[in-house]
């Protein structure tokens, strides 16, 4: 009978175990090394394919917002051609208000009309122009039942705009607003310039010295400022010019976004009055 020591016997076990460990390992790592070797020579070999982990697109597909239409319109006769079959605004949303701070404020007309018009504009742009003289219009032919008041709407970013609504209160706290009212429509009548700011009110007899003190050093500017905050804020008006139109017997009230004409705008004088 053949007897194997015990320690030989473990000894020889091991080393079995090891071999095949090691074997393992290295079938394994062969496989690695070839399955890298496999992408980078399909990369090599397919330069032009598509990647084979693709990030992604960079021309992802997002919703864009349509461009705001702007054409050249330079007289009322212009505006037509966009409003045609245009249906009259409804009554806005219960939270849409003006705010009665400095209601009367600028106001032509009587203030015991049954109808207020709030014009929202500013000097610098040529829809501005065209639509006060659609407005100057409206409000002749219909002093007897409404006033009209003016409101600030700087546009953003635009010194000059800045300058000229400046001096509208500069001039009305010197001459009053019957004079701050031919200042703005003498505003209008011309394309805006720094030196028509002063000359117009140099024209209707305001203290130079103090207009153009009022101006730079900004004694004024929270009124402008004021007026086209609570038009956004409160009244959600975004587009400039804008009309709104209030019946102040029953507190109805209609926004009038952009240029209308003035057969429009009548239109809608008589269904706010309602």
């Amino acid at each position: 009978m053949l007897y194997v020591p015990i320690e030989s016997g473990l000894s020889f076990t091991h080393m079995l175990d090891s071999a095949q460990r090691t074997r393992v390992w290295f079938t394994v790592a062969l496989c690695l090394l070839l399955i890298i070797a496999g992408y980078f020579f399909a990369e090599w070999l397919l330069p032009t394919s598509e990647p084979l982990h693709p990030t992604a697109s960079d021309d992802f597909p997002v919703p864009t917002l349509a461009p705001v239409v702007a054409p050249t319109i330079k007289d009322a006769n212009d505006i037509a051609q966009y409003t045609e079959d245009k249906p009259l605004p409804v009554k806005p949303d219960p939270t849409v208000f003006l705010r009665d701070e400095g209601q009367n404020h600028l106001l032509r007309g009587s203030a015991d009309a049954p109808v207020s018009l709030v014009e929202y504009a500013n000097f610098s742009g040529s829809y501005g122009r065209v639509m006060h003289g659609i407005l100057q219009k409206l409000f002749e032919a219909n002093a007897a039942t409404m006033n009209w008041k003016f409101r600030h709407y700087p546009a953003s970013n635009n010194a000059l705009d800045l300058v000229a609504g400046q001096g509208v209160e500069c001039l009305v706290q010197q001459l009053g607003e019957d004079t701050g009212w031919r200042y703005i429509d003498r505003l209008y009548a011309q394309e805006l310039t720094e030196a028509l700011v002063y000359s117009i009110a140099g024209d209707l007899g305001v203290d130079a010295e103090k207009f153009r003190t009022c101006i730079e050093k900004k004694e004024l500017m929270d009124i402008v400022l004021k007026d086209k905050f609570y038009a956004q804020a409160d009244a959600k008006i975004f587009v400039v010019p804008s009309s709104v139109f209030i019946n102040n017997r029953v507190s109805n009230m209609r926004v009038v976004e952009g240029l209308n004409t003035l057969e429009y705008m009548q239109a809608v004088l008589v269904d706010v009055s309602k």
